[in-house]
């Protein structure tokens, strides 16, 4: 074998390596429409159990979507939360895999974020000190 042909087979042998040790994993990636309905489907259970949902999940997009880390277990991201296309909101969630399941979890609002989200939705009078 020529030292030309064996470098390359070095770097094309590295290159194997490297994509087989690559953290990606099984969870969606952090703008798919399973994510995001994930996401709303938590914040709507933690937030506004007694509303529409269908108002609920309708009033809520998202912005500047990132993915902060993937792990093994999943993805960290984070985005804008717009409500009804006028308040943002910086939200952190966290996608996890368990074979053909999909796990969301958000954080990064206060109670007062929650509770201003919940007035919006439901056309409440807002309380923009409370943040």
């Amino acid at each position: 074998m020529d030292p030309t042909s064996l470098v390359r087979a070095i770097v094309l042998g590295l290159v194997c390596l490297l994509a087989s040790c690559s953290k990606d994993n099984a969870s969606p990636k952090c703008d798919n429409e399973i994510a995001l309905t994930g996401v709303k489907d938590a914040l709507y259970r933690d937030i506004a159990q007694d509303s529409d949902q269908f108002n609920f999940k309708r009033s809520l997009g998202f912005k500047e979507i990132a993915t902060v880390e993937v792990t093994e277990e999943g993805r960290v991201c984070k985005a804008r939360l717009m409500l009804v296309n006028k308040y943002y909101l910086l939200i952190d969630y966290e996608i996890a895999a368990d074979g053909e399941e999909y796990y969301v979890t958000y954080s990064g609002l206060t109670e007062g974020s929650k509770e201003n989200l919940y007035k919006v939705i439901n056309n409440l009078p807002l309380d923009l000190d409370n943040k």
